[in-house]
């Protein structure tokens, strides 16, 4: 699978995708008209500095794995952050339901 990222630089806005794109956004501020045939010169600088930027900033490790460990999931279940699901039931959480709620 292709990954697909942009770079805007100076007035230009350049898409990396299956087709690649190349905009003038002083020209063209809706990014209607891709200029990526024409000016493949352009395109070519672009595309190679956002090229550049993406070897510089990547990472090769491997990402961290989740911990499988019970006590360390039920730790980070207690810290009721933004990533729970939001549909949980109340009386799932512990919690009475508010009256009116389903």
């Amino acid at each position: 699978m292709e990954r697909t990222a942009s770079l805007r630089t100076g007035k230009y806005l350049y898409v990396q995708a299956p087709r690649r794109e190349l905009y003038d956004e002083a020209a063209d501020p809706k990014s209607e008209h891709n200029l990526a045939t024409e000016m493949k010169a352009v395109a070519d600088t672009v595309g190679d500095r956002l090229e550049t930027f993406r070897q510089k900033t990547s990472s090769k490790r491997e990402a961290p794995r989740m911990s499988e460990d019970p006590a360390a999931q039920a730790k980070l279940a207690a810290l009721d952050t933004p990533c729970r699901p939001p549909f949980r039931r109340p009386e799932a959480m512990g919690r009475k339901p508010i009256q009116g709620q389903h």
